[in-house]
């Protein structure tokens, strides 16, 4: 008999409390649910508040945050790569831009000493004829120089000593001397 009685509380308990609890819940859960709730959220919240449950809600909820921030991390992550990438290729080009700078001036610098050489040559060349005058008669330059471009013949009386110069000068055809001893006198200092 106690068996029977025994048996009789659980039913009791089952049928009076237990199953009109789940009907409530289960009923307040489709309310919730088509009133626009998020029964989730609500369900952990309140799950959290309870001592045992509170470990399980808080290890899912770090692991969605663990997610979240791996997501971050990831798309943090290729955007630097991308800004790396940008640099190096920035970076090499900027190299080239620095080689070809640098071919650039040697090339100019090669250029100059080219020139400068040439100018040297001239010069030296130059000072030979002048020598080469000096060491004539005055008369026989005059030849010479009536016979030659009025530019050259300027450049080169320029050079010589005055004495020289106006020694030659008188030697040549006053025709022929005009226009060199204008110039002369234009290019004097």
């Amino acid at each position: 008999m106690k068996k029977k009685q025994a048996n009789k509380r659980w039913q009791w308990f089952f049928l009076v409390i237990l199953l009109p609890f789940a009907a409530a819940l289960t009923l307040t859960f489709v309310v919730m649910y088509f009133l626009g709730m998020n029964i989730i959220d609500t369900g952990k919240s309140l799950a959290s508040s309870v001592p045992f449950l509170e470990q399980w809600v808080d290890e899912d909820t770090a692991t969605q945050d663990d997610e979240a921030k791996l997501q971050q991390l990831t798309a943090l992550n290729s955007d630097q790569e991308k800004q790396i990438a940008e640099l190096k290729a920035s970076l090499e080009t900027s190299e080239q831009t620095i080689a070809s700078l640098e071919q650039d001036v040697m090339e100019a610098r090669r250029a100059q000493e080219q020139r400068e050489t040439v100018q040297q040559n001239e010069q030296d060349q130059a000072a030979e004829t002048i020598k080469t005058f000096e060491a004539m008669s005055a008369s026989k330059a005059a030849e010479l120089f009536s016979e030659m471009d009025q530019e050259i013949v300027t450049g080169l009386l320029l050079q010589m000593k005055p004495d020289q110069r106006g020694a030659i000068l008188t030697s040549m055809e006053p025709v022929d001397a005009a226009p060199i001893a204008e110039s002369i006198a234009a290019n004097l200092p």
